[in-house]
């Protein structure tokens, strides 16, 4: 797999919880080389899904959660088992729906969602719910849930849009759009590395530094 593990969850308590379960979970996999740093990609992509797109993708969760895998799969050059994708759709889903009951208490309309989630399984809820049932309880799931609740209440994402894989860094040169909010005069350059001419055409650089000055909370350029 080209995926890698973001360095910032390898110590999280949320890679922590599919390593204590991936022992016995992997087992059951034939067809298809997923290792436990996949799976977690798997299951923050559902988790980003949930929190993208609130109660818009209860009804059909479970489906996309299925197609997203089967067309990573067949990228990654795989040719999945039904049995196999079948059951890696439902376990992801399985260990969404126990990682977002962890916010019930914590996040506004949660409990709302969760439901709509349960409900939007249909006729797969009987083997989400037995993935959900072999989900290890003895393990302590305060940091966890401390961890999910955050993640949720954020910005941040981990994956990237409809495919199946991590959100890279942004690139160093973007603007600092942020601190524009913290100083009153501010200069902003966008750097293109490398310009491609199509042959004869002609290129005219009107590239400019721009002075940014703020006012009142409002920012302008300076003429």
């Amino acid at each position: 797999m080209e995926e890698r593990l973001r360095s910032d969850l390898a110590e999280s308590p949320l890679y922590g919880f599919i390593q204590a379960g991936w022992l016995e979970w992997g087992q059951e996999i034939v067809s298809v080389q997923v290792r436990e740093d996949d799976f977690l990609l798997y299951v923050l992509w559902g988790l980003d899904m949930i929190k993208q797109e609130g109660t818009d993708v209860c009804k059909n969760f479970r489906s996309r959660v299925y197609m997203g895998l089967r067309t990573h799969f067949l990228n990654c050059g795989y040719t999945p088992q039904q049995n196999d994708l079948e059951y890696v759709a439902n376990l992801a889903c399985a260990c969404c729906l126990y990682c977002y009951g962890l916010v019930l208490t914590d996040v506004h309309d949660a409990s709302d969602l969760y439901s709509g989630l349960v409900s939007g399984f249909g006729k797969h809820w009987d083997s989400v719910k037995e993935k959900w049932n072999e989900i290890r309880k003895d393990v302590d799931a305060s940091e966890l849930k401390k961890w999910i609740v955050e993640y949720m209440k954020s910005e941040e994402y981990y994956t990237s849009g409809e495919r199946i894989e991590w959100l890279e860094n942004e690139p160093e040169n973007l603007p600092d759009v942020v601190r524009l909010t913290r100083c009153p005069v501010q200069i902003m350059q966008v750097n293109i590395g490398q310009f491609n001419n199509a042959p004869g055409a002609t290129f005219t650089d009107k590239s400019l530094n721009v002075k940014i000055e703020g006012n009142n909370g409002e920012y302008k350029p300076i003429q």
